[in-house]
């Protein structure tokens, strides 16, 4: 539908989590394609990882990170959802909670 409204360039965009540095296969290349999201042949989207495309930026109020995913930044709509979990935190964070990914680890 997106592709519809005008948007040419559609790409999903995740960031791992600390669990990749302690059970394999948790890339968000393997995640996507293990439930099912992999973009296949004519697919109208892309996946990207956030960690993989950083790039540097000025935070005009002097934010201590100095780098963002390139692709957050240049994009012309962005759409966060937030995610099913049980931890307390990500209640009180919501979608706000998805935006950590996007600068370095």
């Amino acid at each position: 539908r997106l592709g519809k409204m005008g948007c040419k360039s559609i790409v999903v965009l995740e960031s791992g989590s600390i669990l990749d540095h302690f059970y394999q296969h948790r890339s968000v290349a393997e995640v996507a394609d293990y439930i099912g999201i992999q973009p296949r042949q004519h697919a109208q989207f892309e996946i990207r990882d956030a960690s993989q495309d950083q790039v540097h930026h000025e935070y005009p109020r002097g934010l201590g990170q100095q780098f963002i995913s390139k692709t957050w930044m240049d994009a012309d709509f962005r759409i966060t959802f937030g995610k099913m979990c049980s931890c307390p935190v990500g209640l009180v964070h919501l979608t706000l909670e998805n935006l950590e990914g996007l600068g370095s680890r």
